[in-house]
């Protein structure tokens, strides 16, 4: 191909022009009709000679070649003929000129030259370019249809590959397009995935939205630090000094039934399979206490315990136990009466000393410490919703949950995610998902509800399977192999609209990186780096 210029281009097609009109001239002459196929050349070539001089548009002048090979002579012959029987059928008629044969293959070779000047095809620059295969490195918010122009969330990062764009995400866009507001983040541990999430809560907390994180493991709290030395309202809770009975399901559900529900579905997740026995006697239990006065979970074991049926007598000395674990009393205690002000406030939930299973464990190998911790995982994040539901519904929100998993993989826990995502269309909240295990957002409840996948590394078999259901690309070979390549601070992101790329997210300065990285052999900045790190922070978020 040969790009002409306008003015070229435009001597040639008119030199076609009237040589066009002279054979149609002197066929009208002869007194015979013009062939139609004539007609139409002459139309298309004043067209042509309009367009270049309206709108000085260069031309693409190319030699179009198809090289068609075969392993005997026959064969070939079969096969040029239907490569000219398939064009033919499309409206393009291929030449296979007998004598130009050798001149052609040598134009073949790398580095030769046009041979033959036959057979040149002109054409505007809009077919050559519609012709060739696209693909977007769009990824992240885009302008709403009412906004002109300039993108709605903050910068985290850019696009990989060989073509790369700057990618925006703010997770309370998609409650402003009345889209589901859930954000999953998954990947091994190491990835980057929360590195991710305390950027998202460190961004949105700039900007004052109230926020509430669970974080069992401790990583937000010099996040907390740097958002104090900004002026943010920002703080911790550890739940492991907080008011007893902080966390009992009576004390912060919205009515009778609901804490009715909570505290059956927390006692199911304290308790190794039951059998029919004891489960009758655990739902009469919770009825009896919370139709009476001042229910609390700790009245729930006293009345089991007063009873003179085997099973409840047996139920209650087992629960009798696991309320005199640690942190258990922040659910078995009687409610203290906290009430907290979360509004303009982050929030951090921290659960120290939480023994959370792993992943591969099966719910029913649980010790009961890992009962306990993942029943108070459930409790905390319906606790952070009942927080955010008495705020005023025009205030942005967001709550966070790390190790989500722990939350989804219960049944009651997966309906808090359509709970919470119905929420946030109606009353602008976010919800935050952070988990190791792609399977438990695979829920059709939660799935459902995900309007945004960010994907870390993953290696194990089965769960980039998963990652790949959760994306919603095809799980192949090729795909597989990128999710499992991807280094620290890579992921696979796919975005409001549904499209899906290789992105790496981008911290804007060391210090800020320091402060956000969880690896705990690195070390974080000193009190003197702290002004630096957020001096820089202010800087880009103006």
């Amino acid at each position: 191909m040969k790009l002409i210029p306008p003015a070229k281009a435009s001597k040639d097609v008119s030199r076609k022009l009237a040589h066009a009109r002279d054979m149609d001239q002197h066929i009208r002459e002869a007194g015979a009709e013009a062939p139609i196929a004539l007609a139409e050349q002459i139309d298309a070539a004043r067209m042509l000679e309009h367009g270049i001089t309206k709108e000085r548009l260069p031309f693409v002048y190319g030699w179009h070649r198809l090289i068609v090979s075969a392993a005997t002579e026959d064969l070939l012959g079969q096969r040029v003929d239907a490569v000219v029987e398939h064009y033919r059928d499309i409206g393009i008629d291929v030449v296979n000129s007998t004598g130009d044969q050798f001149s052609l293959f040598l134009e073949s070779l790398p580095g030769d030259q046009i041979r033959l000047n036959a057979y040149a095809q002109r054409q505007p620059l809009r077919t050559i370019a519609g012709g060739m295969p696209i693909a977007t490195v769009d990824l992240g918010d885009r302008p709403a249809p009412e906004h002109d122009e300039g993108w709605i969330g903050p910068y985290i990062g850019e696009t990989l590959g060989r073509a790369r764009s700057i990618v925006h995400f703010d997770p309370l866009v998609a409650a402003a397009r009345n889209r589901p507001t859930a954000v999953a983040i998954t990947g091994e541990p190491g990835g980057g995935k929360t590195t991710l999430a305390l950027l998202l809560i460190y961004q949105m907390a700039l900007r004052g939205v109230t926020i509430a994180a669970i974080d069992p493991k401790g990583d937000a709290e010099s996040l907390v630090q740097l958002l104090k030395s900004r002026g943010r309202k920002a703080r911790i809770l550890p739940l492991g000094s907080a008011a007893p009975g902080l966390l009992d399901p009576f004390s912060f559900g919205d009515d009778l039934a609901t804490k009715k529900m909570m505290a059956t579905e927390t006692l199911r997740l304290l308790l190794p399979r039951m059998s029919e026995e004891r489960e009758s006697a655990m739902i009469q239990a919770v009825s009896a206490v919370a139709n009476a006065e001042r229910p609390s979970l700790g009245r729930v074991v006293d009345y089991l315990e007063g009873t003179d049926d085997p099973a409840s007598k047996n139920l209650g000395a087992v629960l009798r136990s696991m309320s005199e674990m640690h942190l258990a009393r922040l659910c078995f205690d009687p409610s203290g009466g906290e009430r907290i002000d979360t509004a303009g406030w982050t929030t951090v939930f921290t659960l120290g000393g939480l023994t959370l299973p792993d992943v591969a464990i099966s719910r029913e190998d649980y010790s009961y410490e890992q009962r306990l911790s993942v029943a108070l995982m459930y409790l905390v994040s319906q606790f952070a919703r009942r927080l955010m539901h008495g705020l005023d519904r025009r205030l942005p929100k967001a709550i966070f949950l790390d190790e989500a998993w722990a939350i989804t993989s219960t049944p009651e826990g997966a309906k808090l995610v359509p709970e919470v995502s119905r929420m946030g269309r109606s009353r602008n909240t976010a919800l935050i998902l952070v988990s190791q295990n792609a399977g438990d957002l695979l829920n059709e409840q939660v799935t459902n509800c995900l309007s945004s996948v960010f994907s870390f590394r993953s290696t194990e078999r089965v769960e980039v399977g998963n990652v790949m259901s959760l994306l919603g690309v095809e799980a192949s070979d090729e795909h597989k192999a990128v999710l499992r390549n991807l280094g620290n601070g890579e992921c696979i992101f796919r975005d409001l609209d549904g499209r899906a790329g290789r992105i790496g997210v981008d911290l804007i300065s060391e210090e800020l990186q320091r402060w956000l990285d969880t690896n705990p052999t690195r070390s974080r900045p000193g009190s003197s780096e702290l002004t630096t790190a957020g001096a820089e922070a202010e800087e880009v978020r103006r």
